[in-house]
């Protein structure tokens, strides 16, 4: 500390430290802190001046270094015993140290160019000394001890402030992470899986379900591609389902019927402006896997201009959440957020799956016809033509022509980077991948008309989700083949004036408009629990009511937008997924495509003639 050299002297004149002789007050420099000290019968109040300083660090250093809260009466102890230690050290420094001129002081220095202390006369009565110091010390500590004691407690006030406020944060923290009891955990994940993917393996058509509260009752929904009433039993019938309500949702039935969808757009104001667009398609694709790994529920994310309750419509900007369903909460989960980052949520009830079904007539082997694997009963559309530098073929749909479409996905690579890879894991690539036409269903003979060379499903490193499939065909085709200029997203508006029309084998030429430009989508898999999971997607809503834009079977089909200006059709993408609830229709981006598999699309010239 400070104490122990204040009453050092130096006697080199050049570091301007004077020695004088007689009654002036000698001038004494500390080498701690450079305080400078007189010293005169005054020192003990220069002495206490320091004391109280070094109190005062003491404790600052003290209340901001602890968690722990001062009382009066530890606090009154612990000063006291500090002054004391103090004290002591000080009156031990002069002791040992300090020069105490009474007349004879040249005759005690050292005469050397160091720093020296001189010792104290002999003379001098170390009891009256002791007794005179300690005296003046007290007094003037006593003098100012409300200044000591109002800044010690200003600064512990101060602590005791933060300190209270870093406690009820702790609280609040504690709070939000407090976890179930782990026994109670495990019986609630048990109940979302009522019903083991094996023993559901045998019904293709069970398409999901979600097991969880609604209405503070037990409540499953199942959702079927068409009428079973075995796999019904199975749910109705099931012992742990007892006390169960169990809905059946007929996704057949469901497309069928024709209700009031809320729209995206609202036609009657301005659409919103471009900086909160762009605001709102940041937050999805920063938020949208989180929102999908926490809520089972939700099946799709997307931006509008309306939000709706019940009846009400209210203008103005909103994310758009797509769910199974608004008001049943799956065990072991939270209610659907109403909120994400500061802009309020418009809960809307619908489903995703690929577009494939069991019906087509078209043998024509032209975009819109329908193909299939071999032996497979679910069809799809043939797409885009395209061509490269050494053959033709067509687009469609990766999960059309892929039969092991799990383990493209889970490969997260191109089927071309999948047959380089040495491991076993990747067999499934180096496989013969055929394409019929038409469809197995409809023509059992199995004529094969192509191959898969290339295909994708999932997001690419582009951050755009894909589901696209290159089919090489056995015989190129004749004609003239003229480039065609794919859509710049650019030009792209989502107010419900871009046009957007399409050829698939089940629905054949239709017209819709482009509503989103960032949507994305879940789409669950052959085992139920996993999903699939595409970002970056365009999403079409039906332009004419009375008619949709997609339906099962039109997977793969090419969509092209109608330039508004001179009525010409530019690539868009593929379509993949539609929602029969909503009669949304979801489209990847043709561009990532063509250039991640280095190919180039052509029309001829009635490519899209209704006839």
């Amino acid at each position: 500390m400070a104490f122990d050299n204040v009453l050092t002297r130096k006697q080199d004149t050049d570091d301007g430290v004077s020695v004088t002789n007689g009654s002036t007050p000698e001038t004494y420099k500390s080498e701690d802190n450079g305080d400078v000290i007189e010293a005169t019968k005054n020192i003990g109040e220069n002495i206490s001046f320091i004391i109280s300083t070094q109190m005062k660090n003491h404790f600052l250093g003290k209340t901001h270094n602890t968690c722990q809260s001062f009382s009066d009466y530890p606090l009154c102890i612990e000063l006291f015993c500090l002054v004391r230690e103090i004290l002591k050290r000080v009156v031990d420094s002069c002791l040992t140290n300090m020069t105490c001129h009474k007349g004879k002081t040249n005759d005690l220095l050292h005469d050397s160019k160091r720093e020296t202390a001189v010792p104290i006369q002999k003379t001098m009565s170390t009891f009256d000394w002791r007794k005179k110091e300690t005296k003046e010390v007290l007094e003037t500590l006593s003098s100012k001890q409300s200044e000591i004691i109002l800044a010690t407690e200003k600064k512990l006030n101060e602590t005791e402030s933060e300190l209270k406020t870093f406690s009820d944060s702790l609280r609040k923290f504690q709070h939000t992470i407090k976890m179930l009891d782990q026994k109670t955990m495990v019986e609630t994940w048990q109940k979302r899986e009522v019903i083991e993917d094996r023993t559901l393996e045998k019904y293709q058509s069970v398409l999901r379900y979600i097991a969880g509260v609604k209405n503070e009752k037990p409540f499953v929904k199942v959702y079927l591609k068409y009428e079973d009433k075995t796999a019904m039993d199975v749910f109705e019938k099931h012992p742990l389902l007892k006390d169960t309500l169990v809905e059946f949702v007929n996704i057949t039935t469901l497309a069928k019927e024709n209700k009031n969808i809320p729209k995206t757009v609202n036609n009657t104001k301005i659409a919103m402006c471009k900086d909160v667009r762009d605001k709102l398609n940041k937050i999805i694709s920063s938020r949208a896997e989180i929102i999908y790994a926490n809520y089972s529920n939700v099946v799709g994310m997307g931006i509008s201009d309306v939000r709706f309750e019940g009846d009400k419509m209210f203008e103005e900007p909103c994310i758009v959440v797509h769910c199974l369903d608004k008001t049943l909460i799956p065990y072991g989960e939270k209610q659907l957020p109403l909120s994400i980052d500061g802009y309020p949520c418009d809960i809307r009830e619908s489903i995703f799956m690929f577009g494939s079904c069991v019906d087509c007539r078209n043998r024509y082997p032209d975009p819109g016809c329908s193909i299939s694997r071999p032996y497979e009963k679910d069809i799809g559309s043939a797409g885009f033509l395209v061509k490269n530098t050494t053959t033709t073929g067509f687009l469609t749909a990766a999960h059309v022509a892929m039969e092991d479409l799990e383990d493209l996905y889970n490969s997260e690579l191109y089927l071309s980077e999948c047959k380089k890879r040495a491991s076993s894991d990747y067999d499934f690539a180096r496989k013969q991948h055929n394409i019929v036409h038409p469809a197995w269903l409809q023509n059992e003979e199995n004529i094969v008309i192509g191959e898969v060379r290339e295909s994708f499903i999932g997001n690419c490193s582009d951050k755009i989700g894909i589901d696209a499939a290159f089919v090489k065909t056995s015989e190129e085709r004749l004609g003239e083949k003229n480039e065609m200029k794919i859509a710049e997203e650019d030009s792209l508006t989502v107010d419900g004036e871009t046009r957007v029309t399409k050829r698939g084998q089940t629905t054949h030429i239709t017209y819709g408009k482009l509503v989103e430009t960032n949507f994305t989508i879940t789409i669950p898999k052959t085992s139920r629990k996993e999903r699939y999971y595409f970002i970056n997607c365009y999403r079409i809503e039906n332009e004419d009511d009375k008619k949709s834009f997609f339906e099962p079977g039109d997977s793969g089909s090419g969509v092209f937008m109608i330039d508004k200006d001179n009525g010409q059709f530019k690539p868009l993408g593929i379509a993949f997924a539609s929602d029969p609830i909503t009669k949304s229709t979801v489209v990847c981006k043709i561009e990532p495509i063509i250039r991640a598999f280095k190919l180039s699309l052509y029309k001829e010239d009635d490519v899209m003639d209704e006839g």
